[in-house]
């Protein structure tokens, strides 16, 4: 670990991406007790410092003018607060911007004597995202210890200018180490790493699963962000218009089809059915699909609550003019079905459609920077053994 543990046992965490997911998964670290949580807040640091901000949860309840322990504004500051024992990321991954390691690097100091660093939790959509910060990060550079991936169960937005977390009722964070631990001794530090960090989520009665392998669990999400979040991008509308009664017989077909084109290309990349399911599409499909008014009228018993206002992630970007994470939820996949002779029309048409707003925004975002967007490094050898896992931020050949 990092030894930046505090003497009253608390892990220190450091929160990058301080929007509705880092801000909920922090008041949740905290309130556990067992965290203490720096919060690097760019854009809404004022309103942070000053208001605090209000979480409104249908599973936690309100909670008003809630801080962490310590806010910065800054990547020095963010430095300078440390050290860390887990740097919790939970900003969208946007590598035709700049990669992921040149983003977290400038909070890194080198580790201690005697010491590895800080774990590296990932909360992010899609697929290939976690190579290249782990190759450089913690295997070439030796500033962080490993790398853990999550995938997350959550409806959540940030509204009011930023001062409140409106979330539904639905939270889970599925959580394995990346690359998965080998049998025997070797990583049991790793393990431990990963459990620590569980029990502070769980403390605050947050839903953390920790799983020997969790990239099924990325792919059955991508299976959801894909389809559903696809179509309501593509369409630019809430995905309770997608479901609605002058809609569905026409959206839940494609949805399902948009599904097993996903689930073909995860075949295609080793990940049989001992590690995702078929059964998943319908579970998946059904998620969403059973809070349509149609299938409420036929009896079906959903687990969640549709408002009438969620749109997905890809689709706030896109109306906010801001780069989505296209790379990771929908070229990842097409790429990948390119290398296994995979068809997959809907996808294409899919990327195609969104790629010209998506490079847009991205011109526009390196323009705002004052500088050229950087090259993510070339992965090693190592990360070929698992086709599923195969890196980002390679062009797709058609």
């Amino acid at each position: 670990m990092a030894g930046g543990e505090e003497q009253d046992g608390k892990i220190r965490v450091l929160t990058v991406g301080f929007g509705a997911l880092g801000a909920l998964y922090s008041f949740l670290l905290e309130r556990g007790g067992q965290a203490s949580v720096t919060a690097l807040a760019r854009s809404n640091y004022d309103t942070v410092v000053e208001h605090g901000i209000t979480i409104d949860s249908k599973k936690y309840g309100v909670h008003t003018a809630w801080r962490p322990s310590k806010v910065v504004r800054s990547e020095a500051e963010a430095r300078e607060a440390g050290p860390y024992d887990y740097v919790l990321s939970t900003y969208k991954i946007v590598p035709e911007v700049r990669p992921t390691s040149d983003v977290l690097k400038p909070m890194l100091a080198p580790p201690a004597s005697g010491t590895r660093g800080p774990v590296l939790v990932f909360v992010e959509n899609g697929i290939g995202i976690e190579d290249e910060p782990h190759d450089t990060l913690c295997v070439r550079e030796r500033l962080a210890a490993t790398v853990v991936s999550c995938c997350a169960w959550i409806g959540a937005n940030l509204v009011d200018g930023g001062t409140r977390v409106e979330h539904g009722p639905v939270e889970t964070l599925e959580m394995g180490l990346f690359p998965r631990a080998s049998p025997g001794p070797d990583d049991d530090w790793r393990r431990q790493a990963l459990d620590r960090f569980a029990r502070a989520y769980n403390a605050g009665e947050g839903v953390a699963n920790v799983v020997e392998d969790v990239q099924p669990a990325r792919w059955k999400k991508l299976l959801w962000n894909t389809a559903w979040g696809g179509l309501s991008t593509l369409s630019r509308q809430p995905v309770s218009v997608i479901v609605s009664d002058d809609n569905w017989a026409y959206t839940f077909p494609v949805v399902r089809k948009i599904m097993l084109e996903v689930l073909f290309v995860a075949r295609a990349c080793g990940l049989g059915e001992d590690r995702v399911p078929s059964s998943v599409v319908d579970q998946v499909f059904g998620f969403t699909a059973d809070s349509s008014p149609v299938r409420l009228r036929q009896g079906a018993k959903s687990t969640t609550t549709l408002t009438d206002s969620f749109k997905p992630s890809l689709l706030l970007d896109l109306e906010a003019g801001r780069p989505m994470e296209l790379e990771a939820i929908v070229h990842n996949v097409v790429q990948r079905a390119r290398w296994h002779n995979v068809e997959t029309p809907r996808l294409d048409l899919m990327l195609a459609a969104l790629r010209p707003a998506q490079m847009q925004s991205v011109a526009r975002e390196i323009e705002r920077r004052g500088g050229a967007a950087t090259p993510a490094a070339a992965p090693s050898s190592s990360q070929h053994q698992d086709p599923s896992l195969l890196p980002s931020g390679m062009p797709v050949e058609f």
